[in-house]
């Protein structure tokens, strides 16, 4: 039984056994089955997958996602990507957030397969740019929409202390050939460019990185001159940061007969004189050190020369600035700012303080530049009156707020100070040697202020201020005395002084000085006319030979005198005009100058004159004259004449005066009138002494 059972229980066993065998197995089979399958799926994956990748980069989709998590777009119209194979881009273009072109790149590669990509190194990484083009639209400076708020030296200096570059998590060479640059203004013409541009930009992990780049002119046929072969620049750059903080910033530019028609919209609306220009040539080296996020120091040094078009001359464009920032004093000190523009120099030292705020600029220099250049800033309506020989300028200080008022755009309103000598000037008829007045320019205000100022033999006490920001420019005379004791001369007596007292035009042999004090008034360049000016004209002696006009008159007064077998003067001798101190009033008003009580002598005649004479020397003149007492007694007849006055009326102009004859005729019939009655009284006069008195009585008794 025992071996029965035993040997029963031995056959289900082994039956048993031979049940699950089949399962076992089935179960390893499809184990074996996964396996094999992940095998294959992975062994796909990594043999397609860069071909996948590849495809991804390139659908439309894709790009637009990674475009939505960069800034601006990119597309790609072809990727490749292999395990051994180095990756490569082709035509890529990139564009800003509204889809404009910014710029494209024939072609992308880098020295790493898409396995050592995944996997990294220890070699930098290196990205090859072929074919880079870029067009880049300079817009023109309008200083209608200029927006003053934006210019902000406190902002400019906190982006250049704060700033930092991105750090890459291993080295990074990219490589630029074949590629090109282009300028162009608003309205698509071509400025100038670079085409090729070769170069290597260097991004390490220990913050050291450097930039090299060359680049040649581009030819355009739209270019006015032909350029030499050498035409271009190299630009070659270098940043390093310490673990102390210390970052330095080095950059050096060399440029040979670069065009700079790439300024000309910014820089033709503030200065349209400088274009065009023609290309320069030189250097500039930049040096900035920055400690910290507190202090900042720049050094800025530029040596070019440009060939200027009239003179066909090279002249000098040169610019050196060394600047450093303290955070904690909240200033910058101004070591030194010079620059040089052909024969223009400014060199000045200072300090901006109140940098977050005011950023009030206080530096003192000097200033060099041709009379030319000075003379030019004057208004033509001045300057054509005015010659000046051995101009120079002193000490230029300029003090003031950076930081434009935004009710003002573009009004910066610095105060710039300073000291014009010169060796010879003559102005208005007057002549000065050796002047020295003190020039301030005040937003656009100019204020003159004598230092020291002869003239003529006496002084310039006061001059008038101008306003530029007028159209025309508004002159503004000072209250009170301008000249003091300036001699009487021919050019004084031809130039202004035949408006106030007409009877001395051109006149000759002068002698004697005067002073004018003109009240305050306003006028505008151009517009005398409508001017109403006055004030109060000082002759405080006076001897001349005189002019057409004077000499019209005085003709006339001395066919007068030889009715008295008289003389004006001396035989042989001219006839002098004298004026004794005494005060001439004046005014200008629509567009003619009015003057009252100008009192001189003829020989022994006492003449007045009164009137006006306008801006365009036209006339209207009336001249007085009183016989003199010792003249009645040269006479029968012309005893009559004493105590009677004549009067000119004179018209015309003052270059064609004419007499108006008909007060002449009244005084010659009045004097007629009076001599037929002295007549009649001398007759009855001698026939009462000849007649007996008695019969007269006996007559009267009947």
């Amino acid at each position: 039984m025992v071996d029965a059972d035993n040997a029963g229980f031995d056959e289900d066993h082994a039956g048993s056994e031979s049940e699950s065998l089949p399962v076992k197995k089935s179960g390893w089979r499809w184990i074996r089955r996964g396996i094999v399958c992940f095998l294959l799926i992975f062994l796909g994956i990594v043999t397609a997958g860069p071909w996948i990748v590849s495809r991804i980069l390139c659908d439309q989709n894709a790009q637009e996602w990674i475009s939505n998590r960069l800034p601006g777009q990119i597309s790609i119209s072809n990727a490749s990507f292999g395990w051994q194979s180095p990756i490569s881009f082709n035509d890529v273009i990139l564009k800003d957030d509204d889809g404009n072109p910014l710029a494209d790149v024939r072609s992308v590669s880098a020295n790493r397969s898409f396995w050592q990509m995944l996997r990294g190194g220890s070699a930098p990484l290196e990205v090859n740019l072929v074919g880079l083009s870029a067009v880049v639209k300079v817009p023109t400076l309008n200083l209608e929409r200029f927006e003053p708020e934006k210019v902000n030296l406190n902002r400019a200096v906190k982006n250049a202390i704060e700033a930092s570059l991105p750090s890459v998590p291993e080295d990074l060479i990219i490589h630029f050939s074949e590629s090109r640059l282009i300028l162009q203004d608003a309205s698509g013409a071509h400025l100038t460019g670079w085409d090729p541009i070769e170069g290597e930009l260097r991004l390490n992990r220990d913050h050291t990185h450097s930039l090299n780049l060359t680049a040649v002119v581009a030819r355009d046929e739209r270019m006015t001159e032909a350029l030499p072969e050498s035409a271009g620049a190299e630009i070659e750059a270098s940043f390093t940061q310490s673990a102390s903080g210390r970052d330095a910033l080095a950059v050096s530019l060399s440029c040979v007969d670069q065009p700079l028609t790439g300024l000309q919209p910014v820089l033709e609306p503030l200065a349209p004189d400088l274009f065009p220009m023609k290309p320069a040539t030189g250097t500039m080296m930049l040096h900035a050190e920055r400690s910290g996020r507190d202090k900042l120091g720049v050094s800025i040094e530029t040596q070019f020369v440009h060939e200027n078009f009239s003179t066909q001359t090279q002249l000098p464009v040169d610019v050196d600035l060394k600047l450093d920032y303290s955070r904690d004093d909240d200033r910058i000190q101004v070591d030194r700012l010079f620059a040089q523009l052909d024969d223009t120099k400014v060199d000045l030292a200072g300090e901006v303080t109140d940098v977050s705020k005011s950023q009030n600029l206080n530096v003192q220099g000097t200033f060099e530049s041709p009379m030319e250049a000075v003379a030019d800033l004057v208004p033509e309506e001045i300057r054509k009156n005015i010659q000046v020989e051995g101009l120079n300028l002193g000490e230029l200080s300029v003090r003031g707020p950076l930081r434009p008022d935004p009710e003002q755009p573009f009004r910066f309103m610095f105060e710039v100070t300073s000291n014009v000598t010169w060796d010879q000037a003559t102005a208005y008829g007057l002549q000065s040697n050796e002047g020295n007045v003190k020039l301030t320019l005040l937003g656009r205000d100019v204020t003159l202020e004598p230092v020291n100022l002869p003239v003529s033999g006496g002084h310039i006490r006061r001059l008038p201020s101008l306003d530029l920001s007028t159209k025309p420019v508004t002159v503004t005379i000072p209250d009170g005395l301008m000249l003091d004791q300036v001699a009487l001369t021919e050019e004084i007596c031809r130039d202004w002084l035949k408006y106030i007292s007409p009877l001395l035009s051109d006149a000759t042999s002068t002698e004697g000085t005067l002073s004018l004090t003109p009240k305050g008034g306003t006028f505008q360049l151009g517009k005398a006319n409508e001017a109403d000016l006055s004030g109060t004209l000082q002759i405080h002696r006076g001897r001349v030979r005189p002019g057409p006009l004077a000499n019209e008159i005085i003709g006339k007064v001395g066919q007068i005198a030889l009715l008295n077998q008289a003389r004006l003067g001396q035989l042989n001798e001219a006839v002098l005009m004298s004026v004794d101190d005494q005060e001439i009033p004046y005014q200008l008003v629509d567009g003619r100058v009015y003057h009252a009580d100008f009192n001189f002598q003829v020989g022994p005649v006492g003449m007045t004159s009164y009137g006006s004479v306008g801006l365009d020397k036209t006339l209207d003149l009336f001249v007085t004259m009183a016989m003199p007492e010792e003249w009645a007694n040269r006479g029968p007849f012309l005893q009559f004449l004493a105590g009677e006055a004549m009067e000119f009326h004179v018209v015309g102009t003052l270059d064609e005066p004419k007499l108006d004859s008909r007060p002449l005729k009244d005084f010659g019939k009045r004097i007629g009138d009076k001599a037929v009655d002295g007549l009649l009284d001398r007759i009855m006069q001698i026939r009462e002494q000849r007649e007996p008195r008695e019969p007269r009585r006996r007559r009267n008794r009947r």
